[in-house]
């Protein structure tokens, strides 16, 4: 009888009820959601600081001009080139300023190498498109400050004649895949790659009646490109874990903005609705794989 209770005593202070390690575990949601927005955050938000280096000065450069054409697109058109803007025009700029915030915050935590082609292809570029377009107030001081943005650039890389004559090798290797898998950062810098080389060298396809129809700002338009382009080299080069935060942001934006547009009647091309619906469920397929 002794024994029968030691025993019964011993299965109930050993019992599971009363030992520590028979609680079921808590799985915490939050590190995963926090490490989400994180992600996000930085793909729009520099974070290396203020330190006076060259991927600074570029990368801040491209982050301030896409937060300004992000927020008060009207405002950069009529200051900066004397072009008044309305239409489809508005949304297409909120879509350009999106991407060089991205564009930015991808140059300013990477190399000063890496930002010296960057920063000499987005300056140069956009210097010949200033040249060409209305003048405005500041358009003087905008032309000669690129120019002599780009100018630094090509310093840094041997000089201007040596970055010039090896651009077939240099830059254009900077904006091609960098392999031949099928990834996630292939399949979203071939789309970026697309977008760019339409905006580029096929405005009225872009304009036309499949996708915007609609009369656009030409600036506006190769402005797209420019950033497009270059972010697709950034994507091209990075990893596939990067590759799903910058899907998720400029791509769900793209979704988002050409949702609003078309809704409120201002992209009203054919291909419109499966353009917007494309982009909307690849973001959701970047957000999957950041889960």
């Amino acid at each position: 009888m002794l024994f029968i209770s030691a025993l019964a005593y011993g299965l109930v202070l050993n019992s599971p009820l009363k030992t520590p390690h028979a609680r079921a575990p808590v799985i915490a949601a939050r590190p995963l959601a926090m490490s989400i927005v994180d992600d996000v955050k930085s793909e729009v938000v520099p974070s290396s600081g203020l330190d006076q280096t060259l991927r600074n000065v570029m990368g801040l450069q491209m982050t301030a001009w896409g937060a300004a054409s992000l927020i008060v697109p009207k405002l950069m058109m009529d200051t900066m080139f004397a072009t008044s803007l309305g239409g489809a025009s508005v949304p297409l700029m909120r879509a350009t300023g999106l991407c060089n915030m991205v564009l930015g915050a991808k140059t300013t935590s990477g190399s000063d190498a890496d930002a010296a082609m960057q920063g000499f292809l987005f300056f140069g570029m956009w210097t010949h498109l200033l040249r060409g377009c209305g003048w405005g107030a500041y358009t003087s001081y905008l032309v000669l400050w690129n120019a002599a943005c780009a100018l630094s650039c090509a310093r840094r890389q041997g000089g201007l004649f040596d970055t010039v004559t090896k651009l077939d090798t240099g830059a254009l290797s900077s904006i091609l895949p960098r392999d031949k898998q099928l990834s996630l950062r292939n399949v979203l810098g071939a789309q970026l790659l697309g977008w760019g080389v339409m905006s580029l060298f096929f405005q009225n396809f872009l304009t036309g009646g499949r996708l915007i129809n609609g009369a656009v700002n030409s600036v506006i338009v190769a402005g797209c490109g420019i950033a497009n382009t270059l972010l697709a080299g950034r994507v091209f080069g990075g990893s596939d874990s990067d590759a799903a935060s910058t899907g998720l942001v400029v791509i769900g934006g793209y979704g988002v903005i050409g949702y609003l547009a078309k809704t409120a009647g201002l992209f009203t091309g054919s291909w419109m609705t499966a353009t917007v619906a494309w982009n909307l469920l690849f973001a959701a397929y970047c957000l999957k794989e950041k889960l």
